[in-house]
């Protein structure tokens, strides 16, 4: 007969006292233990879905690319439905990112399609010094 599930029970219990977090959160959060028990989530999921962990909300990665984080709670149900990437806004809002944070280079481009020439060191001007 195999032993009590413990790292399960110590995911369930984490997860109760300190509220809905990501696998690499609790990893964390329990030091050596964490990644067993990170594990263990995987496995009751995979064994007996719903009844032990759920998903409830996912939250965007910063800093690196892939899907989104899933936040589990220790009450079972049925996840959080997980969010489509090829909708209007999420397409738009990734743009827009992606505007923000290459903004001089997205505007050398254009000026460089348009015959205009390229400063390579405009990018360390300050924006308002740019334009003139």
């Amino acid at each position: 007969m195999p032993g009590a599930p413990i790292y399960r029970e110590l995911a369930l219990r984490t997860l109760r006292e300190h509220g809905p977090m990501s696998k690499a959160a609790l990893a964390e959060l329990l030091g050596p233990l964490g990644k067993a028990a990170a594990g263990a989530i995987a496995t009751a999921r995979h064994e007996r879905p719903g009844e032990f962990f759920r998903i409830v909300r996912y939250e965007r990665q910063r800093g690196r690319a892939g899907r989104e984080i899933p936040i589990y709670s220790h009450a079972g149900g049925t996840d959080a439905p997980r969010p489509d990437l090829s909708s209007r806004e999420h397409v738009r809002a990734r743009q827009a990112r992606y505007y923000q944070a290459n903004r001089t280079l997205v505007l050398e481009r254009f000026r460089a399609r348009r015959g205009k020439p390229i400063n390579p060191w405009g990018g360390l001007m300050p924006a308002e010094r740019r334009a003139t």
